[in-house]
């Protein structure tokens, strides 16, 4: 079987294990695959591959429906078959960063990791400090926000004098279309961060206009906020929807950036495992 056909097996622990949906299945196999092509393409490239996560959480997760234990993001990128050269996880959560340093300690003693109590918002310089100090680095980043909570300076604030290939969820229909009659409200500033846009919202009214839809503005603005800061256009067909599991309902989109067009084919190898129903058509 391909290593990229499902994701490696995890057990129960009597650690601290969040619920996900089943739709976290999904952004788990991408950031899975991804991540594994990008450090085994990469390997003989840079010196150091890092692998970043801004919201870390536990390290395992039990599915909602089912009650079944899959690896989370961080154990994810630690079971790799070529392995990055060192981890750096941030999460805010005193809870779920227990759980992460006591799995890492006992099952990943061998890597590298920094782990990072804190907001990401107020991690960035112990995660720069973190990063080797050595002109062969790439990094990957992959950003898990639980809605619109994500000001779009980490992003600029990472990126800057780095090689950093990033992989975001959007909550662009999930909090975002949800919540559009309050984050239009002039006293939020939620989208305005987000974007790092505070004229979002005449651009909103034009949009609007012309019929397009919230969440489709905010995925639009957030590829043009990228833009600016020199990572190449993202095509329509590189957008991923994951869906609920009856695959009727969006619930956010997940968005691969890179200022290499290598990136993007691995991104593009990536998007080949996915279901079609989880591409993008605008």
């Amino acid at each position: 079987m391909d290593i990229y056909d499902k994701l490696p097996e995890a057990t129960p622990d009597e650690l601290h294990t969040p619920s996900v949906g089943e739709w976290g299945r999904q952004k788990y196999l991408r950031l899975w695959t991804y991540a594994t092509i990008f450090a085994r393409g990469m390997k003989h490239r840079y010196r150091h591959r890092v692998y970043i996560d801004l919201f870390a959480g536990a390290g395992k997760a039990a599915i909602r429906e089912t009650g079944e234990i899959v690896l989370g993001s961080p154990l994810l990128a630690l079971s790799m078959p070529d392995p990055f050269t060192k981890y750096i996880f941030c999460d805010d959560d005193e809870e779920r960063v227990a759980a992460l340093e006591a799995r890492v300690a006992r099952d990943y003693a061998w890597a590298d990791c920094t782990i990072i109590h804190a907001p990401a918002v107020s991690a960035i310089p112990q995660i720069r400090a973190a990063l080797p100090s050595d002109s062969s680095v790439l990094s990957f980043c992959f950003a898990d926000p639980y809605d619109l909570s994500f000001d779009f300076g980490i992003v600029e604030r990472l990126a800057a004098g780095n090689r950093m290939d990033f992989l975001i969820l959007l909550a662009a229909q999930m909090d975002g279309q949800r919540n559009e009659a309050n984050y239009v409200n002039p006293g939020s500033t939620k989208v305005e961060r987000l974007l790092g846009d505070p004229e979002w919202r005449e651009k909103w009214r034009a949009a609007k206009q012309r019929g397009t839809g919230f969440q489709q503005f905010l995925m639009l603005q957030y590829r043009a906020a990228m833009e600016r800061i020199g990572y190449q256009r993202l095509m329509d067909s590189d957008v991923y929807r994951v869906r609920t599991e009856s695959g009727q309902v969006p619930l956010y989109y997940l968005l691969f950036f890179s200022k290499s067009e290598r990136g993007y084919h691995f991104w593009r190898q990536t998007m080949k495992y996915s279901d079609t129903q989880g591409t993008l058509g605008l």
